[in-house]
């Protein structure tokens, strides 16, 4: 399972066209009208590694048998 800081990496290394209010976002995880919200996603994945909140971030895929991201 990922952490908060390899999922903005991997953010940063899909190829995508975002576009906000007419402007197009180079940068998704630094952007100032995307950054809040993965900031937001980035913290239930460190949420589901710590230790301490595993079983309520995280559970076990009924088709994989891996832990996910809740």
């Amino acid at each position: 399972m990922m952490t908060g800081a390899e999922y903005r990496a991997s953010l940063r290394t899909l190829k995508r066209t975002v576009y906000y209010q007419g402007e197009r976002i180079e940068d998704v995880v630094a952007h100032p009208a995307t950054r809040p919200h993965v900031n937001a996603a980035a913290a239930t994945y460190d949420f589901a590694c710590d230790p301490k909140t595993a079983d309520l971030g995280a559970a076990t895929s009924h088709l994989t048998g891996e832990r996910i991201n809740r």
